[in-house]
């Protein structure tokens, strides 16, 4: 909040109303040195004729020592009166000057608080407006479920339901996804990325839209038979890039392991999908 300045607080401004009268007042008359004193004492005592009039001086008039340093000395009397009352408005003129000086830094300082405030108050709002109005593209739901082939080989197929969260179309959008059963001693395979220019084809996500990514992976018995004993992982991850209202390029990668596992209404296995410990990514 901006104050007065101390310049224009009553008390001050009165003082200096003051000492800045009586200063012009005093500096109104110069003082006159000794030859114009004398000039004027010589005229003031010419002696006066009966019409009025005054004689005139013959210039061999002369004023006595006496007379002379007395005017010497109001001379200087006055002289120094008249330099005190100069150095005392000189003072606070340059009080004055300071203070404007002083007062417009002040000022200066807090127009430049005041501009960053409201650039960042315009920068937060921005902001906050394009998040509620950006696209937010974010995993719903997975699962993974067992199908039993006859012979050696079964299959894997994993299920993953993404959705736009946010209020304004996702476009340009590209997924992948990708599955792998290792055992837990073996190193997770999330470094296994998709580029995009291998991706196919590419799409828009309305908001609160649904994309839903599944495919069929072949496994051998033996595999299941470790993920059913709890010695293996099924792996799953994927994501997707897209660009948002702002055609800014966004993407969202999740991580997900199998959680627990049984049998739907129809003797179906199947693994509900749970994210991983590395976490998602997203921007």
């Amino acid at each position: 909040m901006l104050t007065r300045p101390w310049l224009l607080q009553p008390p001050v401004a009165v003082i200096v109303i003051l000492v800045l009268g009586l200063s012009f007042v005093t500096l109104m008359e110069v003082p006159k040195g000794p030859d114009q004193l004398s000039s004027t004492r010589l005229t003031q005592e010419r002696p006066i004729e009966s019409d009025g009039h005054r004689l005139p001086h013959d210039g061999a008039a002369v004023l006595s020592e006496d007379r002379l340093r007395s005017l010497e000395v109001e001379y200087q009397r006055q002289m120094a009166e008249w330099s005190f009352w100069t150095l005392v408005l000189t003072s606070v003129g340059l009080m004055i000057l300071v203070g404007t000086f002083v007062e417009t830094v002040r000022t200066a300082g807090a127009a430049v608080d005041a501009s960053t405030a409201a650039v960042e108050s315009n920068r937060i709002t921005r902001d906050h407006a394009d998040r509620s109005l950006r696209a937010y593209v974010t995993l719903k739901h997975g699962h993974i479920s067992l199908n039993v082939w006859p012979g050696s080989v079964n299959g894997l197929t994993p299920t993953v339901l993404l959705w736009n969260s946010g209020s304004t179309p996702a476009y340009e959008v590209t997924s992948w996804m990708k599955i792998s059963v290792r055992p837990k001693s073996l190193p997770m395979p999330f470094e296994d990325v998709l580029p995009v220019d291998k991706r196919d084809g590419k799409s828009v996500c309305g908001s609160s839209c649904d994309i839903n990514l599944s495919f069929t992976h072949s496994v051998s018995v033996e595999e299941v038979q470790s993920v059913l004993a709890g010695s293996s992982l099924i792996y799953v991850w994927g994501g997707v890039d897209y660009r948002d209202h702002a055609g800014v390029e966004r993407r969202f990668v999740f991580r997900c392991v199998n959680a627990g596992g049984g049998r739907d209404d129809r003797g179906q296995v199947i693994w509900p999908l749970q994210p991983h410990s590395s976490g998602y990514e997203a921007d």
